[in-house]
């Protein structure tokens, strides 16, 4: 059996891979699309969220964790996979406006937060320390005022 290595080992061994070889191509990213990763990103999803779709809530779906990220795993092994599609709930603008939103269902919020992680670590590190990027530019900002 194949020995389990922590998440953020594996991401951190991702990140460190890219941060050395610029030119290093990933390849087969799918199958770092694993049980454990999905886990793990489950404790950072937001709980709270609306309801896609589907109208299954957090609760409802961590109710039958471990076997509905089983799977999920399955079906994208089998590429199976199809994303659902996005509830569309329309908010007041500040002129009068509406402004649409897309609520994924939350099988769909785990999976993109997972493949963000993943992406993350290959991509962040192409940033320079002067770089802007969405996550950072509040902070980045406050020290160039500084």
């Amino acid at each position: 059996m194949k020995e389990r290595i922590p998440v953020q080992t594996s991401l951190l061994e991702i990140a460190n891979k890219a941060k050395r070889d610029k030119r290093y191509r990933f390849r087969n990213l799918y199958r770092e699309l694993n049980e454990e990763l999905l886990l793990d990103s489950w404790r950072l999803l937001r709980k709270d969220a609306a309801l896609g779709v589907d109208r299954v809530s957090a609760a409802e779906y961590e109710a039958n964790l471990e076997e509905n990220i089983k799977q999920l795993v399955e079906r994208l092994k089998w590429k199976r996979y199809r994303a659902r599609l996005v509830r569309r709930h329309y908010i007041p603008k500040g002129n009068g406006g509406m402004r649409p939103l897309g609520i994924p269902a939350t099988e769909d919020k785990l999976l993109q937060l997972a493949v963000k992680r993943l992406l993350e670590a290959i991509y962040e590190q192409d940033f320079l320390s002067c770089s802007y990027a969405i996550d950072h530019w509040w902070e980045r900002a406050q020290q160039w005022m500084n």
